[in-house]
């Protein structure tokens, strides 16, 4: 007062007090320099409206700020959603539409948000696979009808690229909104690119399947190495003595006895079917042990002609 109110010479003042939420936050303060005054009621309400106006300004300037404050939080959250390279979604359950995407949709499957959105109720039966699709169909969305609050549904499925080519994807989702009856109205989920290690695995599978063959034809080599070897022991003299047989018979006997012509004959036989039989020995041989082979023209001519003078198509015909 003696600072102010003296040195000012100020006689009567009219204050009207600035409240917001029921708490005292300023005042209005009307001063008169001469003689004292009696203030008139207008003048009362005129302080009082004041009051309020400034009440008013204070409450729309904390909401502004308030409002701002919230877009700068929103723009930030959706700074990080967009820098996340996994998809992120709200899908609408009753109207089968995505309501929400960020932008990483596009790199994983080469849409723009906008273009999911226009697809609509089909946007899952356009791109997931069809395969895939009626799994969805009748193992996870009955999933959505018994799900807890804050429960994870898990589901791996195909879903085409722009590009046409087919990506492995998997989603974790939970309820986000529910319906006034309880059941379920829209799902949060998010959505993980697998693709890469789809190709991993089914490399390592098609290895391992190579593994798996060449140990097997490595023990099938080791085995026909030693069947070989005693089917040699066995075909040996077969390849050899008949030579010996027919040498000695033109040596010593008749070579126009129409017996000993049959016996040559039948001797030659012998030899040209365990020639055969080495020749499937060594065959296997190659074959078991993933040996060279030798490409060579036949004349198929005379594979059947041999074949049909064969001693078992003979033997046949008898």
């Amino acid at each position: 007062t003696e600072n102010y109110i003296v040195p000012l010479g100020i006689t009567s003042m009219l204050d009207a007090a600035i409240f917001l939420e029921g708490k005292l936050i300023g005042v209005v303060c009307m001063e008169h320099i001469g003689e004292k005054r009696a203030w008139h009621p207008d003048e009362e309400s005129y302080a009082s409206v004041v009051a309020s106006l400034m009440a008013q300004t204070i409450v729309c300037a904390s909401r502004n700020q308030a409002e701002e404050d919230l877009r700068d939080r929103n723009r930030f959250i959706e700074s990080l959603i967009n820098l996340s390279p996994d998809i992120i979604y709200i899908y609408d359950l009753v109207e089968k539409k995505n309501v929400y995407s960020n932008y990483s949709i596009w790199k994983v499957l080469g849409y723009s948000v906008e273009e999911i959105q226009k697809m609509g109720d089909q946007v899952i039966s356009i791109l997931m696979h069809p395969d895939d699709f009626k799994v969805y169909l009748k193992d996870t969305i009955p999933r959505y009808a018994t799900a807890k609050d804050n429960e994870l549904i898990s589901h791996a499925y195909r879903m085409k690229h722009k590009n046409g080519n087919w990506a492995w994807l998997e989603s974790a989702e939970c309820i986000y909104k529910r319906q006034p009856d309880g059941s379920p109205h829209q799902i949060f989920g998010v959505i993980h690119d697998v693709t890469e290690r789809k190709r991993a695995d089914e490399r390592e599978k098609e290895l391992r399947a190579k593994l798996e063959r060449a140990a097997r034809m490595e023990s099938l080599g080791v085995l026909a190495g030693g069947v070989a070897h005693d089917l040699n022991n066995v075909l040996g003299p077969l390849v050899g003595l008949p030579d010996l047989v027919s040498e000695y018979i033109e040596r010593h006997g008749d070579t126009t006895d129409p017996e000993h012509a049959e016996t040559l004959e039948s001797l030659q036989t012998i030899k040209t079917s365990a020639l055969r039989a080495v020749g499937v020995v060594s065959d296997l041989v190659v074959m078991g042990r993933r040996g060279q082979f030798q490409h060579a023209p036949v004349d198929l001519n005379r594979a059947i002609e041999q074949m049909l003078d064969s001693q078992q198509i003979r033997t046949m015909q008898t």
